[in-house]
């Protein structure tokens, strides 16, 4: 459910979307430097972003994978290029970071 109209409430000028499966986390961010917000989700290390903005799963649409099952996503501008950037959370004591070491 996104806030399309911004005032804080659910009313029915504001969008139903379906972008993903369950079990997906949702991401948002400017995955394309245009100054908008866009939706996305992150599923077990593979990322998803709706680069064209029409709020559908299509061929247009950023897929790569980052990351594993156990990881978090987060979303942020960390080279200051003006288009948002995927990065994880990892717990450090998490089994698959101790095998990693090994």
């Amino acid at each position: 459910l996104l806030d399309t109209n911004g005032d804080g409430r659910w009313t029915t000028d504001d969008a139903r979307v379906h972008f993903g499966q369950k079990g997906d986390i949702p991401v948002v961010g400017d995955w394309t430097g245009d100054g908008i917000d866009k939706i996305g989700v992150y599923r077990q290390g593979q990322w998803i972003f709706d680069t064209n903005n029409d709020r559908t799963l299509d061929a247009a649409d950023k897929v790569f994978e980052l990351g594993g099952a156990e990881d978090l996503p987060v979303v942020g501008d960390v080279d200051g290029d003006g288009i948002d950037d995927a990065g994880l959370y990892r717990d450090v004591e998490s089994p698959a970071v101790r095998e990693a070491r090994k």
